[in-house]
């Protein structure tokens, strides 16, 4: 059976990648520990954000959107993002034979 999950996050600019680069280590857990924020690649576009399964309310999604918008916050206080900054994308799993 196929399986899929969503992923919402915003998309890795430079001064968002600079920001990870020079944050302090506690900033730094929330985007090297999927428990948090991950990375996901989409036609060569890096994008920093979450991993939910699908099937959720829609209410959830937008609990997501916000710890996801405060996460980024703390790495990178010095940047403004908003939900309209937010993309989603459907990650599909192949069954392995």
């Amino acid at each position: 059976m196929m399986e899929q999950d969503l992923f919402i996050g915003v998309a890795i600019t430079p001064d968002l990648e600079e920001a990870m680069d020079t944050c302090d280590s506690v900033s730094r857990a929330f985007f090297t520990d999927p428990e948090y924020l991950s990375t996901y690649e989409v036609e060569g576009q890096r994008y920093l954000g979450k991993f939910v399964e699908s099937g959720h309310l829609i209410y959830t999604f937008e609990d997501v959107a916000q710890n996801i918008l405060s996460l980024i916050a703390r790495i990178a206080p010095s940047l403004e993002y908003r939900r309209a900054d937010l993309r989603v994308f459907s990650r599909v799993h192949l069954p392995t034979a």
